[in-house]
């Protein structure tokens, strides 16, 4: 890794730093959200998609049972709670 001048930056022990340096983002970038609340199974065509064998990434990665616990999480709100008792009374 090289400076603004061209040397070398060098770790705390005084050796060359051989690894690319990530600098911080100045603004986020935007990103569409591939999942909301507004019914899952119609709305998320995006979402699921990956998984039902069209991206050689993600596909076969969940299974069936898997994409319908999503679908309903997402469908009652998708609400996570750590403990049963931090979630609200109504």
């Amino acid at each position: 890794v090289l400076d603004e001048n061209g040397d070398p930056v060098l770790d705390d022990n005084g050796e060359p730093v051989t690894e690319t340096v990530i600098r911080e983002v100045e603004e986020p970038v935007p990103v569409a959200a591939l999942l909301n609340t507004n019914g899952a199974a119609a709305n998320q065509t995006r979402f699921f998609d990956l998984f039902e064998g069209n991206d050689p990434i993600h596909s076969e990665l969940l299974s069936p049972s898997e994409l319908r616990l999503i679908a309903e999480w997402l469908d009652i709100g998708a609400q996570y709670y750590n403990s049963p008792f931090d979630a609200p009374a109504n």
